[in-house]
């Protein structure tokens, strides 16, 4: 079985779709955007723990009693 070295998203091949997201982020809050949210998972690649935090925080946003 071959070894594979797991690269955090915010480094390796990823760095660079992160470092996007970020300054999408940043623009969107500076142009008055308030519904907007990024959270960095410093360390996380595009793996199973990355989108179970996304999913802990999005869920609930999907699922509100009426007002």
């Amino acid at each position: 079985m071959q070894h594979r070295e797991r690269i955090p998203g915010d480094q390796g091949p990823d760095e660079g779709i992160h470092k996007a997201a970020e300054g999408l982020y940043d623009f969107l809050q500076k142009g008055g955007s308030k519904n907007v949210v990024f959270r960095d998972a410093k360390g996380l690649g595009h793996e199973w723990q990355t989108w179970r935090i996304a999913f802990h925080d999005f869920g609930p946003l999907l699922f509100q009693p009426k007002k």
